[in-house]
């Protein structure tokens, strides 16, 4: 059983225009790169410009979002395509408008599970927008105390049954989700999230 929330209208509405947002977009990606060590500058061009004109619209509430600006965000792509960077500078934006995205690897799940840390399991289910970067670079299950678990698929299954927003990025696509994770979790993750596909190969030089 899904848990509604009491408004049906979670889109963020900030109130930059789409120019604004662009910009932003440009600076803090190319401030990111730097701080990485690489100097090549951010750039919107013809293999992220869809993904990034979405996106526009969905941090703006825009009625031109293509898809359900109450759904979360799944970015696919393929390695080094940049979809870590468009989260973190989603982050920043969104950090800036005192709304609160907390990012964790797949790997990073994992191991909270791994060490019992239960502080963080229970920041996972608690956070009203988390994001998970990597999706599918973990091991499908550990053991806890003798016990095969699957970190992601609990996540994500206690996020849906409690109405919790939710954004991934990931190399999978929609089969290999379904053939790593199972049917319901697919299913969840097609009725909780928006897919954006950001085309183009590796952009790390």
């Amino acid at each position: 059983m899904r848990l509604k929330t009491q408004t049906m209208t979670r889109s963020f509405s900030i109130n930059f225009s789409f120019d604004e947002l662009s910009k932003l977009f440009n600076t803090i990606g190319s401030r990111i790169l730097l701080e990485k060590g690489q100097e090549n500058q951010f750039e919107i061009d013809d293999m992220n410009r869809d993904v990034i004109q979405e996106l526009i619209y969905y941090l703006q509430g825009d009625d031109k979002f293509s898809y359900d600006l109450n759904r979360g965000i799944i970015i696919m792509g393929s390695v080094g395509s940049g979809k870590t960077l468009l989260f973190n500078i989603i982050k920043e934006i969104l950090t800036y408008i005192r709304k609160n995205f907390h990012v964790y690897s797949a790997i990073e799940i994992n191991e909270a599970y791994d060490k019992k840390d239960n502080d963080l399991i229970q920041r996972f289910h608690d956070l009203y927008l988390l994001g998970i970067d990597d999706l599918g670079t973990e091991n499908p299950s550990i053991k806890v105390y003798g016990t095969e678990k699957s970190p992601i698929y609990e996540v994500i299954n206690r996020r849906y049954s409690t109405d919790k927003m939710l954004f991934i990025t990931t190399n999978l696509d929609a089969d290999e989700i379904q053939k790593r994770y199972g049917d319901r979790i697919r299913d969840r993750l097609k009725e909780m999230c928006n897919v954006l596909v950001l085309k183009g190969p590796s952009r790390r030089r």
